[in-house]
């Protein structure tokens, strides 16, 4: 499927589906390995943004362990939301 989308794509003249084109032939492993194995590091990612928000509104913290507890506490409540959608 991906070939005869890249193969159309390399019939035509528009320069931004020629580089669309360029983009998936570049990254073919990567997109059949996701539908392959469908596993992402999208948590993983979620994690470090919501460190770097914490951070960001902590202003400077006197301790790390606050910063820690501070970032155990919003990790916890994302996981307690997500646990709620899934019921």
């Amino acid at each position: 499927m991906l070939t005869k989308i890249t193969d159309t794509l390399a019939l035509s003249d528009v320069p931004e589906l020629q580089t669309l084109r360029h983009t998936l032939m570049r990254w073919r492993n990567e997109i059949l390995a996701y539908f392959r194995r469908p596993l992402t590091n999208g948590r993983t990612e979620g994690f470090n943004n919501k460190a770097k928000v914490v951070k960001r509104r902590a202003y400077g913290y006197k301790s790390f362990r606050n910063y820690r507890l501070r970032l155990l506490n919003a990790c916890a409540q994302k996981e307690s939301r997500a646990r709620s959608t899934l019921k």
